[in-house]
Order: C-alpha cells, then sequence, then structure tokens
C-alpha cells in the first residue's frame, strides 16, 4: 500500500484535470479497496466519496473531495510507517 498509494493517488489527480469521470471512478475504487484493507478510516471514506461522485455526475465537487483524500492518505500513510517501525 505504502508503495503503490502515490500511483493510485496520481491516477485520480489525473483523472480530475483531464475531467474523467470513468478513470476517476476506477482509480478511487482501487484506493478505497486498498485503504478498506486496513480497517475503517478516512481515506476509505473520502475515497468512496470520490467514487459516488464520479458516478453520480458531480465532477464540480471532484477537487476539494480529492483535497481531503489526500490529507486522509497523508494520516494513514504515517500510521502505517509507524506500524511497520
Amino acid at each position: 500500500f505504502l508503495k503503490d498509494c502515490p500511483r493510485m493517488e496520481g491516477e485520480i489527480g489525473s483523472a480530475i484535470r483531464s475531467g474523467n469521470s470513468d478513470l476517476l471512478r476506477s482509480a478511487a475504487h482501487a484506493l478505497k479497496g486498498a485503504a478498506g484493507n486496513f480497517g475503517p478510516n478516512g481515506a476509505f471514506d473520502a475515497a468512496r466519496e470520490l467514487e459516488m461522485i464520479s458516478r453520480e455526475g458531480r465532477f464540480d465537487q471532484a477537487a476539494p473531495a480529492f483535497e481531503k483524500l489526500k490529507k486522509e492518505l497523508s494520516l494513514l500513510r504515517q500510521n502505517l510507517t509507524e506500524l511497520v517501525k
């Protein structure tokens, strides 16, 4: 997860910048699944929200939701890094 997370985060950012809702849905779904392996967490919730935004055509809400996701991913990565030390 720690190795793949930046790639998945980058795919979501690219999808938002290009306005590609299919890519956003797919990338958010993949990240949601990966984050969900660690139990309930904010990154899972934020990725789920981005997936729903893409499904419902609320693309104008994608950028703020992505900012929230980035913060939640940072927290999750910090927690996981501490666990593996």
